[in-house]
């Protein structure tokens, strides 16, 4: 009994300790603004005049002052107590759109509301997204909500780190802040270039085409005799009339065409740092690639040294592929060997190589090669940063794969 009860004031010590620097420490700050150092100086001014002079209509401003300062630090803190701060964010965007991200905030209190938020969103890594402005979030009311506005003009993973809350009501002398901790991570998605013009001029035999199998298409595949399971529309009277029974017709089956397109991401070590930009270049280019083909219904498959996605039709298979793209990486073929890349596609398949250094690859009959130098004004083009704000400029520079 004994030893419980004086191990009692260290364990409340200690819970108090870790209350102090779990709770207050990292989340809340307390600053004086321009305007506070001021009024902080003068204050001091006349503090040393009263004690001086000792006049007491200068103790009474000096006192005065000290209760405006001690009210101005109350109120912020007061306006900081009870919000609850949540955001709104895609998982999945694309590069080069701007992406709206909404900044919720809820205000907890009884009866005192909260004014003059300011809301600053953050990566991880500590570069800026965006803000909002909050004039009044009043209490026990429905959450209120604001969004900002940012770009992000690179594929890859971003994490998403705290938002920061700051205020300065009500006389702006004393700045409180507080770090909200709200992790999350945004996959973005390679741009797109459209590419359905030159792939037009180039190949005029995209399409399906006929199997000689029989199946469910237009072309005539035969004629059989009629039963009851067959549909009416199919019966060929001219020859029915001629046969004197019922004939109907049989038809081909169609065969969707189909691509691959291949992205060979192996470049030796030395020579990473100098082609990075060909190489987001090609992810682009291959992505605008599997845009296209998808959207004309072909079956895709995506083949990388990373991996193969394979045959897939329709928007649901193109963001597979994009995904597959967003997280790819620069291989270096010592560490790998030799890696099939390229290895037997599909015969019957349009090949789609998408060269990133020139050469390794001639057209033939079923190839259509895609070279960044080709396009490179268009590519550049889908990489350039085109924020609206010095934020969205802040993640083109500082943010990216990581």
């Amino acid at each position: 009994m004994t030893a419980t009860l004086s191990s009692f004031p260290a364990r409340l010590l200690h819970k108090l300790r870790w209350f102090v620097h779990e709770t207050v420490r990292p989340r809340f700050s307390l600053l004086l603004t321009a305007e506070g150092w001021c009024m902080a100086a003068i204050m001091l001014l006349i503090g040393l005049a009263a004690l001086n002079t000792g006049a007491p209509l200068l103790y009474l401003m000096f006192s005065f002052m000290c209760a405006f300062f001690l009210m101005s630090a109350l109120m912020a803190g007061n306006t900081m107590r009870g919000l609850g701060i949540r955001r709104e964010a895609p998982k999945v965007w694309q590069a080069g759109r701007p992406l709206r991200v909404g900044l919720e905030v809820r205000n907890g209190k009884l009866f005192s509301a909260s004014h003059g938020l300011r809301l600053r969103d953050s990566l991880s890594e500590g570069w800026t997204l965006g803000g909002a402005f909050f004039q009044k979030i009043p209490s026990r009311h429905q959450p209120v909500r604001e969004s900002y506005e940012c770009v992000f003009p690179k594929r890859g993973h971003y994490r998403l780190g705290r938002v920061e809350v700051a205020t300065r009501f009500p006389f702006g002398l004393i700045e409180r802040a507080l770090t909200v901790e709200l992790p999350g991570e945004i996959l973005v998605l390679p741009q797109t270039i459209p590419l359905g013009r030159w792939l037009a001029q180039r190949r005029t035999d995209f399409g399906e085409r006929e199997s000689h199998r029989k199946g469910l298409g237009t072309g005539l595949y035969g004629l059989r005799e009629y039963n009851e399971e067959m549909s009416a529309r199919d019966i060929h009277w001219r020859t029915s009339a001629r046969r004197g029974e019922l004939m109907v017709r049989e038809y081909e089956a169609e065969e969707r065409r189909r691509a691959s397109v291949i992205f060979d991401n192996r470049i030796p070590r030395e020579l990473q740092r100098q082609h990075t930009l060909e190489f987001e270049m090609g992810i682009v280019l291959a992505a605008s690639a599997v845009e296209w083909f998808c959207d004309q219904d072909f079956e895709v498959e995506l083949r990388t040294a990373s991996g193969i996605v394979g045959f897939g039709t329709g928007a649901s298979h193109f963001v597979r592929c994009q995904r597959a793209l967003a997280g790819l990486e620069m291989l270096d073929p010592a560490k790998l060997g030799t890696v099939p890349v390229d290895r037997s596609p599909e015969e019957r398949s349009i090949r789609i190589p998408v060269l990133m250094l020139g050469g390794g690859a001639h057209e033939g009959s079923n190839t259509i090669a895609l070279t960044v130098e080709e396009f490179r004004e268009e590519l550049f083009g889908a990489l350039r940063p085109r924020g609206h704000s010095s934020t969205s400029q802040a993640v083109a520079v500082k943010g990216g794969v990581s």
